[in-house]
């Protein structure tokens, strides 16, 4: 057995705490219908189906960019923990800063527990949307670890590290209260499975506190998968809105129609595309793991109704309850877990109050007048059946100069509770976007 330098041996103790701290989408107890959700369709448990808006809108139903105006979001990043593995990451990072390897009791004990740890972030980028086409930017990632017993009663830990971005566009055209969308998304996928046995992984564990595991010792190959592809898949939305500027009406969507397949090849030629995918072929050459391609996204149908009042940039009160049907007559989403519902509570002042009460200041290196002021604040809270409850509160501010304001920030703070009280998820969220408030 080679004998590892101490900085290489925390680097290894660092990058199994993280593992710990990170169960896949077939294990894990959380469903995921959109590829990239953003904070506020987190909070909605994504009942997105009749109320879909703004770029996000070609992920969940396309039909919704033909019903709403401009709309120029700049970035967005949410990220989401749950306070056991925000506890062990933190004691992970301070005896790390101390040239100490991780303490990964804790984390054994909770997973022995029935715990499912977990870490989840993503990132919106340039979603820009005129009345009949968007586009919107993703990157999105998640990492999870969970202990269960297999068919052999052989006790495991079941860890996942899945990281996807791409890009969708879209179009969408209205005649009277029917809206009709389409939209194409592309996808490059990363997937890393990991299911040693808990004998193995304490094993390893205390290889590492001896600092005597180099990463030549790991077979990785005898409980490792690594998965890597690229897709090319479609998306469909159909709306009915009866009543003009009112979120109220019906909706429903047809997302990865047809199935979405991934081929191992970059099916989009850019630099970064390829250094990425050098890079994970590096790390499965050098570890022993074949590349796999990953499963196909099983085509979707979904259904919902909203009603509701406001939710246009110039409405005064937001108002709207929804409900959605997802997977019909699917097999990708559990039956118990298919219905989901969703509230929204809100206000937005009009661009003349939010002017009004501003607060205005000069820099002294500047004659310019510059301001910042309270756009509107609202409440969303979201239910899925028998699995989770979530709610979010959001807060927009915006910013300008000499009477205009061109920016608009908004924060969001996030809890999830899982229903079969396994843990509670925290999460906070920021986007920038573009407005016209004079």
């Amino acid at each position: 057995m080679t004998k590892t330098s101490h900085g290489q041996g925390r680097w290894w103790g660092r990058w199994a705490t993280v593992a710990l701290c990170t169960s896949s989408f077939a294990h894990a107890e959380t469903t995921r219908v959109g590829l990239a959700p953003d904070l506020e369709t987190l909070a909605r448990a994504e009942t997105m189906t009749a109320t879909a808006r703004g770029g996000i809108a070609l992920l969940y139903n396309p039909a919704g960019v033909a019903r709403w105006t401009v709309n120029a979001k700049l970035v967005e990043y949410y990220t989401l923990v749950d306070q056991e593995t925000q506890d062990i990451s933190k004691k992970a990072e301070k005896r790390a800063s101390e040239g100490l390897p991780p303490d990964l009791g804790e984390a054994y004990a909770l997973l022995g527990s029935g715990k499912a740890l977990s870490f989840e972030t993503g990132v919106g980028l340039l979603s820009l949307q005129v009345p009949v086409a968007a586009t919107h930017g993703f990157a999105y990632g998640r990492a999870t670890v969970q202990r269960v017993t297999d068919a052999e009663s052989v006790e495991r830990y079941e860890m996942e590290t899945l990281l996807h971005g791409g890009a969708a566009a879209g179009l969408a055209f209205s005649i009277g209260p029917w809206s009709l969308g389409w939209s194409r998304y592309y996808l490059v996928r990363s997937r890393l499975l990991l299911n040693p046995s808990v004998v193995e992984a304490e094993d390893m564990a205390a290889r590492i506190d001896a600092g005597t595991l180099a990463p030549e010792d790991i077979e990785h190959q005898r409980f490792a998968r690594l998965e890597l592809g690229n897709a090319l898949g479609n998306n469909f939305g159909l709306l009915w809105q009866p009543i003009e500027d009112n979120p109220t009406g019906l909706g429903a969507a047809v997302l990865n129609a047809g199935g979405t397949r991934f081929v191992r090849r970059p099916l989009v030629e850019g630099e970064r595309a390829q250094k990425a995918d050098a890079a994970i072929t590096k790390f499965a050459d050098e570890n022993g793991i074949a590349i796999e391609n990953p499963e196909p996204l099983k085509e979707m149908i979904n259904v919902g109704a909203t009603v509701g009042y406001g939710g246009e940039l110039g409405d005064l009160l937001i108002a709207t309850l929804g409900v959605d049907h997802h997977d019909v007559g699917g097999a990708t989403i559990p039956e118990a877990n298919r219905t989901t519902a969703a509230a929204e509570l809100g206000f937005h002042f009009p661009d003349k109050l939010a002017m009004l009460t501003a607060y205005k200041f000069k820099l002294a290196s500047s004659k310019y007048t510059y301001h910042v002021g309270f756009l509107g604040a609202k409440g969303v809270v979201g239910v899925r059946e028998a699995e989770e409850s979530a709610y979010s509160f959001q807060y927009a501010f915006h910013a300008g100069m000499e009477g205009i304001s061109p920016l608009k920030l908004t924060v969001q703070h996030y809890v999830r509770e899982s229903m079969a009280g396994v843990n509670r998820r925290r999460g906070y969220g920021l986007d920038l976007s573009f407005t016209l408030i004079l």
